[in-house]
């Protein structure tokens, strides 16, 4: 633990000055008592700085350059795009340290962003035909082989992906979906994932379960 002299106090930590008087510091550093606040590394903000700069000028242009030829707004995808992939990046920056939550919401939000693309060019439903359910169906065997592979416990997010497939069997049953075998395909692997998990993996299951449901 270091000292100070000048105060006569004994603090924690690896500080080279005191806190108070701003005095150099005597002994040996200690471990601090306090919960350390995980910071981005300088140079991961510095490649953030140059992307967000990087997509603001590029949407800048782009919509320059569209507003001298006069053709169609394409420019609006441009920065469509960009949006897109920036929501994706803070996506993975968020979650980076949770490999299965960035799963499932790398999953839903590509499905969002896949519709709002699809809506704005016409509705031809390829987002709900194979995106919806292909994200869905990739997302749950990713986290079976992460649960089963490298036995991560993530019964409960394996059970969250089950839940939001229900979403394709609503639209099945409302008719918005033309080509329905990538559905179907997507329901039953997430059906077939769901129960080996329950089944092979009962105990383990019900004590996530309850962890997380605080029963």
């Amino acid at each position: 633990m270091k000292h100070c002299q000048n105060c006569n106090l004994e603090i924690r930590g690896e500080k080279t000055r005191c806190p108070l008087c701003n005095a150099l510091l005597f002994g040996e550093a200690s471990k601090s008592n306090y919960m350390q606040c995980t910071t981005l590394p300088k140079q991961k903000k510095t490649w953030i700085s140059i992307v967000a700069t990087a997509s603001v000028v590029a949407c800048v242009i782009s919509l320059w350059l569209n507003s001298i030829f006069h053709e169609s707004f394409w420019s609006l995808y441009v920065a469509g795009g960009i949006s897109s992939g920036i929501v994706l990046l803070g996506n993975y920056i968020r979650n980076q340290k949770n490999l299965s939550n960035l799963i499932i919401s790398a999953s839903l939000l590509l499905i969002i962003l896949c519709v709002i693309w699809d809506l704005s060019t016409g509705f031809n439903k390829w987002s709900i035909n194979y995106v919806t359910p292909g994200s869905l169906l990739l997302a749950a065997l990713a986290l079976f082989v992460l649960g089963t592979v490298f036995k991560k416990n993530n019964d409960i997010y394996i059970l969250k992906v089950t839940l939001n497939s229900s979403l394709i069997l609503i639209l099945l049953l409302c008719g918005l979906v033309d080509v329905p075998l990538p559905s179907y395909i997507c329901i039953g692997t997430n059906i077939t994932i769901f129960l080996t998990k329950f089944f092979f993996y009962q105990a383990d299951f019900a004590r996530e379960l309850k962890r997380i449901m605080h029963i």
